[in-house]
């Protein structure tokens, strides 16, 4: 159930991620322009350079997260130990021994 819930939570920045080009420079325009800035200033320059890194961190952060989540459940799906059984018969009875 967790690795569910980690995997649902990763795959936002994904979700988000499906946006084109345009799409990406759209929001980042009116971000900054929310922020006050003008198109052309140095605060609007600054503005949109920082939102160019805060996509490229969460871009490094789900991918690490998604190496991570592989990682785990890659270690969670060891193939199963082999063990090897031999039986005898003593009269009525069946002795199993496994190891």
């Amino acid at each position: 159930m967790r690795a569910l819930l980690v995997l649902a939570l990763a795959a936002l920045p994904a979700i988000a991620a499906c946006q084109t080009p345009e799409q990406m420079a759209a929001a980042d325009d009116q971000t900054c322009r929310s922020y006050g800035a003008n198109p052309g200033s140095d605060a609007y320059m600054a503005c949109r350079l920082q939102q160019q890194r805060l996509r490229a961190d969460e871009d490094l952060r789900f991918r690490q997260g998604m190496a991570a989540l592989g990682q785990q459940m890659q270690a969670q799906n060891q193939p199963p130990r082999i063990v090897n059984c031999t039986s005898s018969r003593m009269g009525n009875y069946v002795n199993t021994s496994c190891y």
